[in-house]
């Protein structure tokens, strides 16, 4: 973005020795560190990925507290948009568990996954049609809802069709985050929105464009090379 815009990154007038790029490192001490402990705890199997947010979240806290950046109106607010959050999330788990267990009933998943692996056609083109499913639900739905809704008719579509689960789950999630941030609803668009108050939601979209087209590029890439999204993961069940 820089080499397309350099007014984005305008050079320093004075040449920056190496010592004072390194010491600039110093004010993204926390992130990195964060990420260390939370990736590399999940990797090292010292937690699950639900404790290792339970963890980051614990490790920020005490940073903030520490550093005296916390008060009682952002704690109440946080805890406040925490139980907003979570309240939403388990109805919508205990809607999908109760959308799951009829559909189970009707054995509609199990018929569409029969009716998809004895098509004429290539396997990718059914690949191509959830993804542009997931492109065309995420202008209007979060992540979560999305998950709910599809999974359990999609998924025993892709067993049937013969593709990897893991790598499926990497593209679903990589589409539910493209439809995110796409015209009409995009919703992570109206959240920037609301704290980049300078900037209109037209700008937003405009400015999101490329990287739109960044995660076409990434879904094609893990599509024609699937080892891009399954190289860790074997590497782990080793």
């Amino acid at each position: 973005m820089v080499k397309l815009n350099p007014s984005l990154a305008p050079a320093s007038p004075e040449p920056v020795s190496w010592k004072e790029r390194f010491s600039s490192l110093l004010g993204v001490w926390e992130p990195f560190a964060l990420f260390l402990l939370v990736m590399g705890g999940i990797y090292l199997g010292l937690f699950t990925p639900t404790e290792a947010g339970a963890i980051g979240a614990t490790v920020l806290f005490l940073v903030a507290v520490i550093k005296r950046r916390l008060t009682w109106q952002n704690l109440v607010g946080a805890l406040l948009e925490a139980v907003r959050i979570s309240v939403m999330v388990l109805f919508l788990v205990a809607g999908a568990n109760v959308f799951s267990y009829f559909l189970a009933l009707s054995t509609i998943p199990i018929q569409v996954a029969t009716w998809a692996a004895n098509l004429q056609v290539s396997p990718y083109l059914i690949h191509a049609i959830i993804i542009v499913i997931y492109l065309f639900l995420g202008c209007f739905l979060d992540a979560i809802s999305m998950m709910v809704l599809t999974m359990p008719v999609i998924f025993p579509v892709i067993l049937a069709l013969g593709f990897d689960p893991i790598w499926f789950g990497v593209i679903a999630v990589l589409m539910m985050e493209a439809g995110l941030i796409t015209p009409p609803m995009g919703l992570n668009i109206f959240t920037v929105a609301g704290v980049a108050k300078d900037a209109s939601v037209e700008q937003i979209f405009r400015g999101v464009a490329p990287f739109l087209l960044s995660i076409f590029a990434t879904v094609i890439l893990i599509t024609i090379f699937p080892n891009i999204a399954l190289f860790l993961p074997r590497m782990m069940l080793k």
